[in-house]
């Protein structure tokens, strides 16, 4: 039988964002450090564990319950990828707050531009794997904010 348990530790944070990473592996996930610093009374991070080991996350079936039993008033947040998923999140009482778009782009044999513009250097993140920290959050955030 699985059992429940609450994130505490390093340990569990950092088993919550292994299985996050298998789950969703082109999204980029907090560090536990991170994790750690968004804990409030209100935030339940849970869990599953079968013989001791960590098996994967709790449902929102499983989430309802025990927030019910425990007569606490949350928030329960779910990723859905299909219109059946998002069906059995109704079920639930779930509704759809945020919608999420990936938009993919297969390469092929297109040549490179053959030129950039003046003080533009294009790097791949092999080339500087240290930029990836720092570019992640602020991406894309000067052009929004004052468009050349």
């Amino acid at each position: 039988m699985a059992q429940v348990s609450v994130c505490v530790t390093d340990d569990d944070y950092g088993a919550w964002r292994e299985i996050r990473i298998t789950v969703v592996p082109g999204e980029r996930c907090d560090t536990v450090d991170q994790l750690r610093a968004q804990e409030t009374p209100e935030r339940l991070m849970l869990l599953a564990r079968m013989d001791g080991e960590v098996v994967g996350s709790i449902g929102p079936a499983a989430c309802t319950r025990r927030a019910r039993h425990h007569s606490w008033t949350p928030e329960v947040r779910s990723m859905v990828e299909d219109h059946g998923s998002l069906a059995f999140a109704a079920h639930f009482g779930f509704i759809e707050t945020d919608r999420q778009i990936e938009q993919v782009r297969a390469i092929g044999d297109e040549q490179p531009p053959s030129a950039h513009p003046n003080a533009v250097e294009v790097l791949t993140l092999t080339q500087r794997p240290a930029l990836w920290a720092a570019c992640y959050d602020s991406f894309g955030r000067s052009w929004l904010t004052s468009p050349p």
